[in-house]
């Protein structure tokens, strides 16, 4: 299994570790999970890992496509977990690192409009020049599991997708109550 397979593993409680043997993807296997013992690795999507304190297990609550490129993540009182997604960190959202061309004209930038006239004077040094920094997208989704199988079954749009080439990174989220907050330096900031 892949780090981009496994998307977000949970270090979850359960009661008894032989209560979560069998659960993967919402539905029990056959074998020994099916008469309430433990379950290979293999057949209950539930991995060993040294170190694990008992009565806690690491199990697969979401992956691909239901979520993909997380860079945060953040629980509300149900449960539900918002999830920032970043597919623009260097494919859009460039670091000087990588981009040492435009360094001077980066640091002399005293606005938007000016990071905007950089970009398009070094477009021609990006595949496909301005359409680049709109190839991937950046944006906050909320997961949840419907059916209470210890499953993500549910994804949510939870902001507009950020692709503008003024578009920042989206890495964090935060949420209060009700209130859900995703930073994010957008193209609307300080227009």
């Amino acid at each position: 299994m892949t780090f981009i397979q496994l998307g977000i593993a949970l270090l979850s409680l359960h009661g008894a570790p032989s209560q979560a043997a069998g659960q993967s993807g919402g539905h029990e296997s056959g074998g020994a999970a099916a008469q309430g013992g433990a379950a290979p690795a293999a057949e209950s999507g539930v991995r060993a890992m040294p170190g694990v304190p008992k009565g806690f297990q690491i199990a697969v609550f979401a992956r691909e496509p239901l979520v993909a490129d997380p860079v945060a993540f953040a629980f509300d009182a149900k449960g539900r977990i918002y999830v920032a997604e970043s597919e623009r960190q260097e494919r859009g959202v460039e670091d000087n690192r990588s981009s040492k061309f435009w360094l001077m004209d980066d640091l002399s930038a005293q606005s938007v409009e000016d990071r905007l006239a950089y970009y398009e004077k070094w477009a021609a040094e990006r595949k496909g020049g301005m359409d680049y920094y709109r190839a991937f997208a950046d944006r906050l989704r909320r997961i949840e599991d419907t059916n209470a199988d210890k499953v993500a079954d549910r994804v949510t749009s939870f902001s507009r997708d950020f692709r503008d080439p003024l578009d920042g990174t989206g890495a964090g989220v935060l949420v209060d109550g009700s209130d859900v907050f995703y930073p994010m330096a957008t193209s609307r900031c300080g227009r």
